[in-house]
């Protein structure tokens, strides 16, 4: 009778999981082209404030001034979240008293993912602030803080001149310029949309971010996370440990073994410092600090964001070199909203506009085509000889 009964209770335990799963899925924002994709909700806060779905932080600041700088919703409709909406509140929370108001949110869901215990999840944005985490941050923040900034700024350097080179490549022969989509000069060079491992990088951080951010049946009822393995939940879960596993053990080894300066290897050195930390812990540690965007540096924990300054340099000196190079104006059509955005993962930005990017001169395009060649010299000085990760 007791086995009869186990038996109904899983196989109906699994029919919930595939009603949800169904009910919830989204498709990836990789598998279709731009226009078809379906906009996404801002995560966690984006129905407190009720702002349009395209616009997903227009009604945030009339929504804090009514509820003031520090108010408590329920992440999920169940765990109260205290939600900080100024500066001030923040470093005086998150800096100055951090050691008693430090715990995140947590996430049933990821935590059997990664095999967890309750407040351990691998996903650090979603951790108990204790000891573990502290040595996280610290490794994090010798190999993507503020300190480690100039090591990251020839790599920065050659990365914008080769977009400057790969942008005169494509306007060559279109002396009025050329249409392009910001996507395309975001972040990446043009020939990395099609670089796989790039690719692949982008499709496991959107299931991991959707999955933290959207939750499942055992966020809602916790017990869940008792059940055996045999349940389509923990199968699907291990699935996706599996992948992440591949992918973050592939992107450790190459760094570990390269005799450039590079993250993994500082993050190795710092570890050793403190405690022996398993490969795969550091593997995921480092993973984890790039995707989650929202990690923290060692003195101020969740008061700033480790990676901050390097990301802040490669902006600038984006921004700068374009602004050089070219006279940047709207196509004709296109409209500037500010608060138009879309999202991507836990975080917003602009909505893609198309541009018209026309070059200043010949001598810009006879610059240009100078810079990558000593900008790749000066890398070679500064962090040694680079190892092609796809090689």
């Amino acid at each position: 009778m007791i086995a009869n009964l186990a038996i109904v209770v899983v196989f109906g335990i699994d029919l919930m999981t595939l009603l949800y799963m169904i009910t919830q899925h989204q498709p990836s924002r990789r598998a279709e082209p731009d226009e078809k994709r379906p906009p996404l909700k801002l995560p966690l806060i984006g129905d407190l404030h009720s702002s349009p779905i395209d616009k997903p932080l227009a009604n945030w600041d009339d929504w804090a001034r009514r509820n003031g700088p520090i108010t408590v919703s329920r992440l999920f409709g169940i765990a109260p979240v205290v939600i900080l909406n100024s500066y001030e509140a923040v470093t005086e929370l998150s800096s100055r008293r951090s050691q008693w108001y430090s715990n995140r949110p947590r996430s049933a869901t990821m935590e059997i993912i990664n095999g967890a215990e309750p407040g351990q999840s691998r996903f650090t944005m979603m951790h108990d602030y204790d000891d573990h985490l502290t040595l996280h941050s610290q490794t994090a923040s010798s190999s993507l803080g503020a300190l480690a900034a100039p090591r990251y700024r020839p790599l920065t350097e050659l990365g914008n001149k080769q977009l400057l080179c790969d942008l005169s490549d494509a306007l060559h022969g279109c002396p009025d310029g050329a249409t392009i989509s910001t996507a395309t000069i975001y972040l990446h060079l043009e020939r990395t949309q099609s670089n796989e491992l790039l690719q692949e990088i982008i499709g496991t951080q959107a299931q991991v971010t959707h999955l933290a951010a959207n939750p499942s049946l055992p966020d809602l009822i916790p017990t869940l996370r008792q059940l055996p393995e045999s349940t389509s939940l923990e199968r699907a879960a291990d699935e996706l440990f599996a992948t992440q596993l591949d992918l973050y053990t592939r992107l450790f080894h190459p760094g570990r073994d390269s005799d450039s300066w590079n993250p993994t290897e500082e993050a190795l050195a710092t570890a050793e410092k403190y405690t022996a930390v398993p490969g795969l812990d550091l593997a995921f540690a480092l993973a984890t600090s790039i995707q989650g965007g929202m990690e923290t540096s060692s003195r101020q924990r969740r008061g700033s964001t480790t990676g901050k300054r390097i990301a802040t340099d490669g902006a600038f000196l984006q921004v700068a070199n374009l602004l050089w190079a070219f006279d940047i104006m709207p196509v004709e059509g296109e409209e500037m909203d500010p608060w138009a955005m879309t999202v991507v993962g836990f975080m917003t930005m602009s909505k893609e506009l198309r541009m018209r990017l026309k070059p200043r001169g010949d001598w810009v395009m006879e610059a240009i085509k100078r810079g990558p060649k000593i900008a790749a010299e000066d890398l070679d000085q500064v962090i040694g000889s680079v190892n092609d990760v796809e090689g």
